[in-house]
């Protein structure tokens, strides 16, 4: 599951919550942890992103996770293929999102 800074589901693996679910999630400023829902027991795992290796469905290299922009994945513009300017991909376009690598649909 992949969700914004504001805690809102940008993709998912079953396709469930995207764009319209929020998890009641309260990282309380750190950038990675665990949390634990006091009242289901669900636990939520939790790291950001930026510096995640983003590749195209072919597995090529497509650039490098700068942050999240509102729907769009803004790559760094010192990524070596990006020729110094910020690239931007849209939430839509991603497939999954495992091992420190964004991967694409596309």
């Amino acid at each position: 599951m992949l969700v914004d800074a504001n805690r809102r589901v940008l993709a998912a693996s079953d396709g469930q919550g995207v764009l319209t679910e929020v998890l009641p999630l309260d990282p309380k400023g750190q950038a990675s942890g665990i949390v634990r829902d006091s009242q289901t027991g669900l636990v939520t795992a939790f790291h950001r992103t930026p510096g995640y290796e983003t590749s195209g469905s072919d597995g090529g290299h497509v650039g490098t996770v700068d942050h999240l922009d509102g729907q769009r994945i803004k790559l760094t513009r010192t990524d070596p293929d990006a020729e110094g300017v910020h690239h931007f991909i849209h939430v839509d376009s991603i497939d999954a999102v495992e091992n420190g690598e964004v991967r694409l649909n596309r």
